[in-house]
């Protein structure tokens, strides 16, 4: 039996929990009290109401607060490991683990995989082939990269969930359209996401063809 602490959750993550109850794990969560992406079912309620301890903080995209909730649990019940499915809390929890010696994903490799423009940064560093793209903060800027790249682009937040908000634009009118979106969205979504969405905006030159997706895991280097 391990001790396994979720840290907030989506329905995946749920699901997830309620097999480790199946298991006979015991189950710790921390939950975002201004924001979630569920409806409170029943099996929902009461997998959560079967968790040895549910806690709420206001945002657990906060690493300090996700730290202090963390560590209140991990002294008293000594977590055997953490789970995050959602992502906007996942760079925080790979901190908070980091600080509390949990084992979970290095903060490190969180951070470059949360970051869009970081990522296609590394690949090329390591000499992997990989689409022209420029960080910019705003719309009249997304216009010159755009320029330079050509026609279509892809926009997207630098920082994002779900390809919330990203675009392909193939001419300047659309790309004004998707930009002024992005520069917006602070102000118009939770919390939770306003601050990663306050990164930049990512310009990519297009990739046409067949789409392809490579799942990359490393451990102990």
């Amino acid at each position: 039996m391990a001790n396994i602490l979720f840290a907030d959750a989506n329905e995946s993550a749920l699901r997830t929990m309620m097999r480790a109850q199946e298991l006979g794990h015991r189950t710790f969560i921390i939950r975002g009290s201004s924001w979630q992406v569920y409806h409170e079912t029943d099996w929902i309620r009461s997998t959560l109401e079967a968790a040895d301890e549910n806690v709420s903080i206001p945002v657990t995209s906060d690493a300090d607060a996700m730290t202090e909730a963390i560590r209140a649990i991990h002294e008293r019940e000594h977590i055997d490991g953490v789970v995050a499915q959602l992502e906007p809390a996942i760079e925080a929890t790979a901190v908070a683990c980091e600080r509390l010696l949990i084992p979970f994903t290095c903060s490190k490799g969180i951070l470059a995989a949360r970051n869009k423009a970081r990522a296609r940064d590394l690949l090329e560093k390591a000499g992997l082939a990989s689409a022209r793209h420029q960080v910019v903060h705003d719309v009249d800027a997304t216009l010159r990269v755009a320029e330079e790249f050509g026609y279509p682009v892809v926009c997207k937040p630098t920082s994002g969930m779900d390809s919330m908000l990203a675009f392909r634009a193939d001419n300047a009118a659309m790309l004004r359209y998707a930009a002024e979106r992005i520069v917006a969205a602070p102000e118009h979504v939770p919390t939770q996401i306003s601050e990663q969405m306050r990164r930049g905006i990512l310009i990519e030159e297009h990739l046409p063809g067949e789409l392809v997706s490579a799942e990359l895991a490393l451990l102990d280097g």
